[in-house]
């Protein structure tokens, strides 16, 4: 809720309902009073009106000066603040503290009854946003897919198995230029380990880079912003998700930089024992794969998102935070899960996909080159 929806409101939506003390109610009451209620004073009764108020600083002082909390609360009195109409605006209230240079204002209906208390916070503070401790994600040319595990909310099944096919026709073009690269490097009397360096690490780079310049890029970033927030318990609005971290520690760009790691160390024959070599890539891959997931995900597989791709985000947050209210399991079965969490659309994309790429290289003449990569 912005500053502008909150100054529209009715006080009785923003202010702190409460009960007068009777001038007989005791100073122990009174202090026990404010602090359920998280008021810094209370209105005095006597006889059906308000006459006053009593504000902690005054019970502190009375304390101070020998008073037991058994005492009447009376002698504390101090004057009431300014009051006001239960039916004025928020912006009629901000206006009043301005003119009165007060910390607080009486709530009244239209019969000078007690309603509650305003504080100058209450205009300030925004709703307590609903908070999901644990969100997964994903980016789709359409949109942002999120989940908390039990509900999935954003993008539809075929924006995920879009997303799939996506990356499985930029790997497969990542393909195609490397060896075209290689061939016109002439790297043939290279060895056939340095060959085979050179093609993954060649490969990866220009998948990643091709990856960088589509808008996916900046849609992934947008999913992580939402996610950030919702982790945080901070509002779903542009100007908070924008301020957002791009890099998230659950990222699977994470796990797919441990899997380079670990296959480019283990595969490059630089030790005589193999099982060796691939105990010494493992510890390489725990000791590396976060930070260099972490830069990954900043210079290639996000990038700064436009204010429409962390729209996408919100729409997404927004809609799974309403399913959450409405259902707030925490909890669903494996399958369920695997299933809300997207990845059968996204694979189901990728092998449509390549099933379509081995098709037209086996019975289109034109595509026949693309059998070396399938």
């Amino acid at each position: 809720m912005s500053i502008q929806d909150t100054l529209i409101r009715p006080i009785t939506a923003l202010a702190v309902r409460c009960e007068a003390l009777e001038t007989s109610a005791s100073i122990g009451v009174a202090g026990r009073r404010m602090l359920e209620e998280g008021l810094p004073f209370l209105p005095l009764l006597e006889d059906g009106n308000i006459i006053g108020v009593v504000r902690q600083q005054a019970i502190v002082t009375a304390l101070a000066q020998g008073m037991d909390r058994n005492d009447p609360v009376a002698p504390l009195r101090s004057p009431t603040p300014p009051a006001i109409r239960a039916s004025a605006t928020g912006a009629v209230a901000l206006r009043k503290f301005e003119e009165e240079q007060v910390d607080a204002l009486i709530v009244m209906d239209a019969n000078k009854r007690l309603l509650g208390v305003l504080l100058p916070a209450h205009l300030a503070s925004a709703p307590e946003p609903t908070r999901l401790p644990r969100v997964g994600g994903m980016a789709t040319p359409f949109g942002v897919y999120l989940t908390d595990g039990v509900h999935g909310a954003g993008a539809v099944g075929w924006h995920l198995a879009a997303s799939g096919a996506l990356m499985m026709t930029l790997h497969l073009i990542a393909g195609v230029i490397t060896t075209q690269l290689l061939d016109f490097l002439n790297v043939g009397a290279l060895s056939f380990g340095v060959q085979s360096f050179l093609l993954a690490t060649l490969w990866s780079l220009l998948f990643l880079l091709g990856l960088r310049l589509l808008p996916l890029a900046g849609i992934h970033a947008a999913e992580h912003m939402t996610v950030h927030a919702l982790e945080r318990g901070e509002p779903l609005e542009l100007e908070v998700v924008r301020r957002m971290p791009r890099v998230h520690p659950r990222c699977g760009t994470n796990f797919a930089a441990a899997a380079l790691v670990f296959l480019g160390v283990s595969s490059a024959q630089w030790l005589p024992d193999t099982e060796i070599q691939s105990l010494v890539a493992a510890v390489i891959a725990l000791g590396t794969w976060r930070p260099l997931g972490s830069a990954l995900q900043k210079y290639f597989t996000t990038r700064p998102p436009s204010d429409a791709q962390i729209q996408m985000g919100i729409r997404a947050g927004q809609a799974l935070v309403k399913k959450h209210e409405s259902d707030p399991r925490t909890w669903a079965p494996l399958m369920s899960r695997l299933w809300t969490s997207g990845l059968p659309f996204v694979l189901a994309g990728a092998v449509g996909s390549t099933l379509l790429f081995v098709a037209l290289a086996e019975w289109v003449p034109a595509f026949s080159f693309l059998k070396v990569y399938l």
